[in-house]
């Protein structure tokens, strides 16, 4: 390791919000079992339309979380379209993305995901929620990721697991970001999480295959986590993801 390397890492420490990731960049986690009316509003998710070769629903909304009085906030952010820069997301990078907002309550998990990662108390936070249902028939396989090996240009990436019906398949596997090498292969379970340091790697997932003839599905939630001082949310960010070139 680089003198520069060692640096960046103790930097890292002191600025880095989720001490309980540890440096190799990843944790894999439990979570509790979700209630049914959680489990119910997957089935009324909207179909992608920025990625219709995909068989993928979703819902997406915006939150600004803090600590206070012992417990975790969240405040529903006014809600705006998804953008990613196209530096990070090659296949829809740069495209203002609406989606409809979502209608479940993800407090609960927001609050159970940020407490597992011994969260930063004294700081505030941007999140993105996005929820998923990725469908595969015996016709066409589901595709989570279209973009390939990537980055979301987040801080911190969640991927919680809440069920996995009559499919294979969904690897997760963690690229080095270099050579592009995977290093890390791993299927998250139902009721299961992955948290990623953004910066560190890339990710992708293989197709999700149906198993018989029947239709089967992949329901799950991302959630990107940012301080709030370097949140991904508003209309200088969504300029500068448009266009790398304006000025900050």
């Amino acid at each position: 390791m680089t003198l520069s390397s060692l640096q960046k890492d103790a930097q890292q420490g002191q600025d880095w919000c989720w001490p309980a990731i540890p440096k190799k960049g990843w944790k894999e986690f439990r979570i509790l079992p979700p209630q049914d009316s959680f489990l119910s509003t997957f089935g009324d998710l909207v179909f992608d339309q920025y990625a219709p070769h995909c068989q993928r629903y979703r819902r997406f909304s915006q939150f600004k979380a803090r600590f206070s009085d012992g417990f975790w906030t969240f405040d529903l952010l006014p809600h705006r379209p998804f953008i990613q820069s196209a530096e990070y997301n090659k296949f829809s990078g740069g495209i203002l993305r609406e989606f409809e907002p979502l209608k479940c309550d993800a407090e609960p998990y927001l609050d159970e995901v940020l407490s597992l990662l011994q969260t930063d108390s004294s700081r505030e936070y941007h999140l993105d929620v996005h929820q998923y249902r990725v469908y595969a028939t015996g016709e066409a396989k589901g595709i989570s990721v279209p973009e390939g090996p990537h980055r979301d240009g987040q801080q911190c990436v969640v991927i919680l697991v809440f069920r996995r019906h009559r499919i294979t398949g969904a690897e997760m596997t963690l690229h080095d970001p270099l050579t592009l090498e995977p290093f890390h292969r791993t299927v998250i379970g139902e009721n299961a999480g992955v948290a990623l340091d953004d910066e560190k790697m890339l990710h992708d997932a293989s197709d999700i295959i149906a198993v018989g003839a029947e239709r089967g599905h992949r329901d799950y939630v991302v959630l990107n986590i940012n301080e709030w001082g370097k949140r991904r949310y508003g209309e200088a960010f969504e300029r500068r993801a448009i266009n790398p070139l304006e000025p900050v």
